[in-house]
């Protein structure tokens, strides 16, 4: 289980997503599959180019329930 708060993996998620690293695309496509994984889907295999505790807290929001009401 996650010790990070919903709102504190997507501040993160949105702080790698809007950087420059090789990990911004997956943070946005994580966020973005939260919000609306109808039309936005996250690679798996991608998932490892999160580091340290940011790929705990991509899962803390696709294990989460309802995250898109946490990003809305």
């Amino acid at each position: 289980m996650s010790s990070f708060s919903p709102i504190q993996s997507v501040d993160t998620l949105l702080t790698v997503a809007n950087g420059y690293s090789g990990a911004s695309a997956i943070a946005a496509q994580v966020l973005l599959s939260a919000w609306n994984s109808n039309d936005f889907t996250v690679p798996v295999a991608e998932l490892a180019l999160l580091d340290g505790d940011n790929d705990q807290h991509a899962l803390n929001l696709i294990t989460g329930k309802d995250p898109q009401n946490v990003i809305a």
